[in-house]
């Protein structure tokens, strides 16, 4: 898929959402993040993956 980037909010109690739009197949998919630089990953508190609108 690539890169996807997550902007720091500049405190815990600032958030944002972040949508993104990938192609998935038929039943089992992988999703994982990597971390890209020393800072480590974002502080995610949820995954929702639904269909996409007609």
């Amino acid at each position: 898929m690539g890169t996807v980037s997550f902007e720091s909010t500049g405190a815990w109690t600032t958030w944002v959402t972040k949508t993104v739009t990938v192609p998935l197949n038929a039943g089992g998919n992988t999703i994982r993040w990597d971390p890209t630089t020393a800072a480590g990953l974002p502080n995610v508190d949820c995954l929702d993956v639904g269909t996409a609108a007609a």
